[in-house]
This record gives C-alpha cells, structure tokens and sequence, in this order.
C-alpha cells in the first residue's frame, strides 16, 4: 500500500512538473524574476527609450524630480543585471522632453525637444566611448521654424543622419541634418518635405539609402512597405533578407464597438513572397497602442501596451508575444507588466542574446520607468 501511494504522489509530481513545462515552452519567453525599477524617485518619469549593443545597455527617460523636465540617463555594462547611477543629461533651464536614442558600436547619441530658448529646439549630446562620457549639449534646430518634434535618428559608427517635424502653426516641414563626426559637427541640412502625410520612418530610410553606407537594401523596404494596409502607426524590422511589419488596424466587434488590432506581415526582400495580414492581438484587449518589433537570434518579439475597455480596465498593460518560424505562428501572449498599475509606451531593444523591454509605469502613482529582461 505504502508503494501505491508513493507511485501515485510521484506521478502526480511529474505530472505538475510537467503541466509547467508545457506552460513555459507555449509562452516561450523566458523573463528576469522581477521588474527591475530603473527610475525610482519621487518625480514623475515618462517617455523612457532604450538601447543596446552587446552587454551595453542604455536607457533614457523625461524627469521631473529636479523640480524641472530633464533628460536621465542610465548605463548597464553587465546586460542589464545592474546600473549605474542615473545622470541628466539635458541640465537645461527649459522642459526637456522625448528623447532617443541611437547607438552603433561605442558611439551613443541622446537627442531630445528642449524648450530652453522658448521654442521647442533639437538638443543632442554624443558619446564616443559606450556612455561613459557625454560631449556637451548641442542645439540642432536653433528656432529654424518653430516647435521641433517626434525625432528619429539611424546611427552607422560616427556618421548620424537626424530628422524631426518643425512646426509653425499650421505649417509643417521635416528636417534632415547629419554628422560624419560623431556629433561634433552638424554640416548639412535639408527640408525633406512639407508634406504631413510623409512619415519620418519613411524619410530616414529614403535618406539613408542615398548614403551608400546602409547595411539592407532601405529603398526595397521603403516599396514594399507602400504595400502593407494603410496605416500611421507602422513598426517594422528587418533580419536583411525579409522585412517584419506590425501596424495598428481598427476593427469592429459583435457590439459595433471599436476596437484597435495589430496586424502582423512578413515580406521577403529577396523574393517576391509576401504572407497574409494576420491579426495577432485578437481577444488580448480593445486599444494595442505603441507597438514595437524586433528580430533577434531569428525570433520575432512584438510587445505593445493594451487594455480591455469594455470591462472598464482602466489600466494598460504590457504584452508580448513571439514567433520562432518568422510569424508563421506567434505563441501564447505573455503580460510584462505583471497589473502593477498603468504600464505605457514599451520600447525594446535586444543586445547579447537577451531582449530588453522598457516602459512607463504608474505603480506608485507617479511615473516610474520599469524594464525587464527576457533571456
């Protein structure tokens, strides 16, 4: 009898033991134990970005705690176990708000709007040894038109291309300025278009092909994204044989309520093979706001903030789902986030083998930027 319960206690034990390996395998991500809390002040912290390359992880964010919008900064060079103390990088008189960030081997470059002048401006600070020393603060746009925003930057070592929106009134046109000092310099500049529908993902590509240093064929991809369902709110990457795109659809449901979809597309740079759109956040929640992709180690990650509006969530959280047969099937979506309160505008970035997913929480009530890890 003693035999029959043992027998019985250890299939039961393999059965659970199993049961949570199955579970682990459908998720297929394999997450940090805790949110890591990168901010962790009395201020209110908002906008973040992150970048890295190799162990070099690199996070930016819009702070008040100083009483005033400034830009903080933090660097991790053991792929993000831990970092260093947090710097501001603006110091700036005036609000500081929206940076990002582009980095290409050593060479990491902050831009952000700043207000300093009175007139939202493009700053920009550059560093040419991983983050460990910062050149002093440089004044882009210096009141060419009017409010500068929405940045994008690509960064190939020491040559940085930079574009924003300059707004006057109703009046808009997108900039283009580039550096082949790492920063030092800023020698041409040119107005790319005064058309709004232009996107500035669009522009950055167009221009960057024209320099002959870009690593995939940016001309193609601008094509072949003119192909994808109309959409403002396109992410795509790119592994240099095929391009990934994610974008923001609205749908209706059985209610006639709107609702917001990602839709997923992959498309081959090669051949001519493109795959149906396919909705990938379908039953998750009702908004599907700030998506993002990357590819990394030939897995697809999508992560994007969302909440079920229909059963009064008032919090967004921060989903992720993966594919490891480039979208032919994406598994079982996966909550970063945890529920700790209001989780918004994720950015990823991917270094080393791991992906790093950071984002703008409202878990104490002031915002704070949280990342985690996923190996």
């Amino acid at each position: 009898m003693k035999h029959y319960f043992y027998l019985c206690f250890l299939f039961i034990s393999m059965g659970v033991l199993f049961s949570a390996l199955c579970v682990s395998d459908a998720h297929g991500i394999s997450l940090t134990n805790k949110l890591i809390n990168l901010s962790n002040n009395q201020g209110n912290s908002s906008d973040p970005d992150i970048s890295a390359y190799d162990n070099n992880v690199y996070a930016v964010w819009t702070d008040n705690e100083l009483g005033n919008n400034e830009i903080f900064f933090k660097r991790s060079i053991d792929g993000g176990n831990t970092f260093g103390s947090t710097e501001n990088l603006s110091v700036t008189n005036g609000s500081s708000i929206l940076p990002q960030i582009a980095v290409s081997d050593n060479y990491v470059y902050i831009f952000w709007t700043d207000y300093s002048t009175g007139n939202g401006d493009i700053y920009v600070r550059a560093s040419i040894d991983g983050g460990n020393t910062f050149s002093p603060v440089k004044n882009l746009s210096n009141n060419l038109n009017g409010t500068e925003l929405g940045v994008s930057s690509y960064a190939i070592k020491n040559r940085i291309f930079v574009i924003w929106k300059d707004k006057t009134g109703i009046d808009e046109v997108i900039r283009l300025k580039t550096s082949s000092d790492a920063g030092l310099n800023f020698n041409y500049s040119k107005i790319l278009s005064k058309r709004e529908f232009v996107t500035l993902s669009d522009q950055l590509i167009n221009e960057t092909s024209k320099s002959g240093q870009n690593e995939f064929d940016f001309s193609r991809i601008k094509q072949i994204l003119q192909d994808v369902d109309s959409s403002k709110n396109i992410s795509f990457t790119s592994d240099g044989q095929s391009l990934f795109v994610v974008w923001k659809e609205e749908t209706k449901t059985s209610d006639l309520e709107d609702q917001w979809d990602l839709r997923f597309r992959m498309i081959s740079t090669l051949e001519e093979n493109i795959t149906f759109p396919k909705s990938i956040t379908k039953n998750i929640g009702d908004s599907a706001d700030s998506q993002q992709i990357l590819i990394n180690n030939n897995t697809i990650y999508i992560t994007w903030s969302d909440k079920f509006r229909k059963f009064n969530q008032n919090d967004n959280d921060i989903f992720m789902i993966i594919s490891n047969n480039f979208g032919k099937k994406f598994n079982d979506p996966v909550n970063l986030s945890e529920g700790n309160g209001n989780s918004i505008k994720p950015k990823m970035s991917s270094g080393n083998g791991n992906v790093y997913v950071i984002w703008a929480g409202y878990v104490k009530g002031n915002g704070e930027i949280y990342l985690k890890i996923i190996k």
